[in-house]
């Protein structure tokens, strides 16, 4: 089973889940994905299809270089990142992949880890 934590980017709607293949797709934002036999979670952007995930993230200007990693993601507390998703909608669809833009406020990603990692604790 998983733990999953969603936060759709400033303006964006909530994502549609799909967990036969990459779990969250449908507008963009950012996620954090604990599989109950992994020792680590996952973290990155999601976009508009559940493909083809190429993403840009900048922290005051700043380009994020490794958005995959939960020191790095839980120092954005409070802070807003800039990004940029380009998604597919299947694996050899390259022709119609599509790029969003946005902004996402991270106030509240401690707390949200901080429930992630009992979700996961809890299905050991």
């Amino acid at each position: 089973s998983r733990c999953v934590a969603v936060k759709p980017a400033n303006g964006r709607r909530w994502p549609q889940f799909d967990w036969q293949v990459v779990p969250v797709s449908g507008g963009a934002g950012f996620y954090m994905l604990w599989e109950e036999k992994q020792t680590q979670p996952y973290f990155g952007f999601y976009g508009a299809h559940a493909f083809g995930k190429v993403t840009l993230a900048w922290r005051d200007g700043v380009s994020v270089l490794d958005t995959n990693n939960r020191d790095a993601v839980l120092s954005w507390q409070g802070e807003t990142l800039d990004f940029e998703v380009t998604t597919q909608p299947a694996p050899e669809i390259y022709a119609e992949s599509l790029t969003l833009t946005g902004q996402l406020d991270f106030s509240g990603v401690q707390q949200a880890y901080a429930a992630l990692e009992q979700c996961h604790e809890w299905r050991l």
